[in-house]
């Protein structure tokens, strides 16, 4: 009789390999390196997206006989009758192309923007696909969603009020996607790249509007984003309730992963935190443009 095989003892990892050996295809882990390949990846792009907006917008008003907004220093003080900037103006006016010979800056925003509708287009069909749907997430009611899709209409149509959605909803919310992302699986999980594209598209644009197209936010901004988002999140949290869900993270239940909600109490006192927590950071996010603008009004010449 043979002799029955052995088979050598595997030894039991240390809690240090645990923690680190693992498949970035199949897994992702924050504040990782993992985290840190990611953030570069995404941010290089909004980076390089936005150098090329300034650029071209540039070029294009030196060609059209247009100075881009960004380019005409101080600004003076508005006669009777005239708004300042980002007083009820959209700005459209000046980002409008050449009928002959459009902007390259234009072309740069209309394949963003469409890029932004087929990839949004495309996720929430792939969500909603029988073999994909999960009621805790596919449907498209989470604030990312809402704000995924005016960001193309907000870059492509200057509306005032777009540009304000877009801006606090994306620079002063959907940026915490990037510090405490809520996914699980790595790069070769295609919901990785859902998400990650999904919120720089949202983010990326309203960095641009920003520093390219120069959207500035004051306190009728402010209280115009209240008042739109709460008209969202109140049937939203209704409907959570009703099915024990918890779109727009105001359900009973909190994400996966460890998220700045885990720090903000029980339900439903974490509601009222959450109100006055996005208070703060739109606070944070307007004031420092409002008292900026007002220096800059005051030592403009008369």
């Amino acid at each position: 009789m043979q002799p029955a095989a052995t088979t050598p003892a595997t030894p039991t990892p240390t809690p240090a390999t645990a923690s680190t050996a693992y498949d970035w295809a199949v897994e992702f882990h924050a504040f990782t390196l993992q985290h840190l390949v990611t953030l570069t990846l995404f941010v290089g792009l909004m980076i390089g997206a936005c150098w090329l907006g300034r650029r071209w917008l540039r070029e294009g008003g030196e060609r059209n006989g247009r100075v881009p907004p960004l380019a005409r220093g101080a600004l003076p003080k508005p006669g009777p009758g005239v708004s300042r900037p980002g007083e009820g103006d959209t700005g459209a006016g000046h980002f409008r192309p050449h009928p002959a010979r459009p902007d390259p800056e234009w072309r740069l925003r209309l394949i963003w923007a469409w890029t932004t509708i087929a990839w949004q287009t495309m996720a929430t069909v792939w969500y909603l696909l029988p073999r994909n749907f999960d009621w805790y997430e596919s449907l498209p009611l989470h604030l990312c969603d809402l704000a995924a899709w005016v960001a193309p209409f907000a870059l492509l149509t200057q509306k005032r009020w777009l540009r304000t959605l877009l801006y606090f909803w994306g620079i002063g919310l959907s940026t915490q996607a990037f510090l405490t992302p809520v996914v699980e699986g790595g790069h070769g999980d295609f919901r990785y790249w859902l998400f990650f594209i999904g919120h720089t598209q949202i983010v990326g644009s309203a960095i641009y509007d920003v520093v390219v197209l120069g959207y500035r936010p004051n306190l009728r901004d402010w209280g115009v984003v209240t008042l739109l988002s709460l008209a969202w999140i109140v049937p939203v949290t209704a409907f959570n309730l009703l099915m024990d869900v918890n779109y727009g993270y105001t359900g009973r239940m909190t994400p996966g992963g460890t998220t700045v909600l885990d720090y903000l109490g029980p339900w439903p006192w974490r509601l009222g935190t959450m109100f006055v927590l996005t208070q703060v950071l739109w606070g944070v996010v307007c004031v420092p443009w409002v008292v900026a603008d007002r220096w800059l009004f005051q030592q403009s010449p008369e």
